[in-house]
């Protein structure tokens, strides 16, 4: 991203490093990381998880719609990170819950709000991963860890970078077996602190910390991107 473009575009750091395995993005907020993301995940007809730290905050992402598998209704405000893209984009895209709040998914909906055919995409959250390992994710492309790096004064489990490990590889083995490209993750904050359990677990915070102090962009090793989005 250049003082020309402004908002991040995702497309860009997945054309350049093709071969990444995980894409980690961070910057201020107002930068179109998530929006980006998932216009991405629209324009390309890509399955993915899109995963938040705790189970309140997916239960708040699908406050405002009803259950799959029962009458549906919308009966609250529109909480879906699809928001704004569907503002933008004429999208009617929006979010359900699946399983007892902790598990979601995403759909293209008709004008009266239902949803149509399949799932886009899964939203759960990680402090959940346990009680969802039954489910069948291989069919995924990516994995999205939505504000990867906690916010200030929000707690963070010292073992979900493996925990966040874990699930990748659970998901990258199935698709393997299958046959399927390999998962790729993408990690986007918007940090105040660098320091984090994600990557503590991949080795890269020292990584993160020197970027930072010499105002570097980009980082490029072992297969993950470092992107720390310059404003």
């Amino acid at each position: 991203m250049t003082k020309n473009n402004y908002y991040y575009n995702i497309a860009d750091d997945l054309a350049k490093y093709p071969d990444a395995w995980a894409v980690f993005a961070w910057s201020g907020r107002s930068t179109g990381k998530t929006y980006s993301t998932l216009k991405y995940m629209l324009d390309r007809g890509a399955r993915f998880i899109f995963l938040k730290r705790t189970v309140e905050d997916v239960k708040l992402m699908l406050s405002g719609s009803g259950k799959i598998g029962s009458k549906i209704s919308i009966f609250g405000a529109d909480m879906s990170p699809f928001k704004a893209l569907n503002r933008d984009t004429g999208e009617n895209v929006r979010a359900f819950s699946i399983y007892k709040g902790y598990l979601g998914g995403f759909w293209r909906c008709d004008q009266d709000n239902q949803p149509v055919g399949d799932p886009i995409g899964y939203v759960i959250a990680l402090s959940s991963i346990a009680k969802v390992k039954g489910f069948d994710l291989s069919d995924c492309d990516f994995l999205i860890f939505d504000e990867f790096i906690p916010a200030p004064g929000e707690r963070a489990d010292r073992q979900e970078g493996k925990q966040l490990l874990d699930l990748y590889m659970t998901v990258a083995r199935d698709r393997e077996h299958r046959g399927k490209d390999p998962l790729k993750l993408i990690g986007l904050a918007n940090p105040t602190e660098i320091n984090c359990p994600v990557f503590q677990e991949l080795e890269i915070a020292d990584t993160a910390a020197d970027m930072d102090a010499r105002g570097e962009e980009y980082k490029y090793d072992r297969g993950i991107l470092m992107h720390r989005i310059q404003m």
